[in-house]
């Protein structure tokens, strides 16, 4: 009788990845709203402002230019990218020398609840990722990242070290450009690729930024994906979705000038009295 062969490491993954999928599909809803699962971008989202997520899920989400136009961008730059099969997809992250994904859908189970997440890109060498990034669009295009923004790619770092992908030289980089920038633009397309060439052999340590790239507003921060902060973040989180405990307001307050659920908010008195 012949030895059944052993699946390789990448058929593995992919078995995984339909096996989490059949879980949520078949789980019963124990999170807060009835969910069974959590978005990653959830997790930045409570980190800006907890109770703007909460108030999302009670009126619904309120379309905004930044949502319409930045969800347009993230569009145009993958537009052009190679569509495979899943399947495909996880025998070259494991079998190609240097491999980007682009908005390609991941599951992971963190404390016994499943998260998806959605890089906008990752790169891969020979089955380890070695760069994460995210793409923002904004008005406010000349400053570092959010705090928030660093978290989603955080806990997308944490999620692939879950799936068992070494993540021991793993960085991440939110490119940040203009919201109306040119959305034929050559350059958006090729950023990752230049901030990873930059980077390969940087001698400098991290974190580091590169500005203004190539004239066009555009710019890269890049950090090092650090393990232990990011398990408090989204230990933190789970607090709430479990409903160990209510939704936190920012401490910013500036934040909730601009916010569009401010009139259902317990800080709107205050904001109308300081206005």
């Amino acid at each position: 009788m012949k030895p059944t062969p052993r699946k390789k490491e990448w058929e593995k993954k992919y078995r995984a990845q339909e096996a989490y999928l059949e879980e949520i599909k078949n789980n019963k809803a124990s999170l807060r709203f009835g969910k069974n699962y959590i978005k990653n971008s959830e997790i930045s989202g409570q980190i800006f402002c907890e109770r703007q997520v909460e108030l999302k899920y009670i009126l619904g989400e309120v379309e905004t230019e930044q949502l319409i136009v930045g969800g347009e961008s993230h569009e145009e730059v993958a537009k052009d990218s190679e569509k495979i099969s899943p399947r495909e997809g996880w025998e070259k992250i494991f079998t190609s020398p240097y491999f980007w994904v682009l908005e390609s859908l991941f599951f992971a189970n963190y404390k016994d609840v499943h998260f998806a997440f959605k890089p906008d890109r990752v790169l891969f060498e020979k089955g380890v990722p070695k760069l994460l990034i995210e793409f923002k669009f904004s008005k406010y295009y000349n400053r570092e990242p959010f705090r928030s923004q660093e978290v989603q790619l955080l806990s997308e770092g944490l999620f692939l070290n879950e799936l068992g992908f070494n993540t021991d030289s793993l960085l991440y980089a939110v490119i940040i450009a203009p919201l109306k920038i040119e959305k034929n633009i050559r350059l958006l397309t090729e950023i990752p690729g230049y901030v990873y060439k930059k980077i390969k052999n940087y001698k400098r340590g991290f974190p580091t930024s590169f500005n203004d790239i190539e004239g066009t507003n555009v710019s890269a921060y890049v950090y090092q994906f650090e393990l232990d902060i990011t398990k408090k973040n989204v230990d933190w989180a789970l607090q709430y979705w479990k409903e160990e405990r209510e939704a936190e307001l920012t401490k910013n307050i500036n934040k909730c000038r601009s916010c569009n659920y401010i009139s259902s908010c317990e800080r709107k008195k205050i904001i109308s009295i300081q206005s």
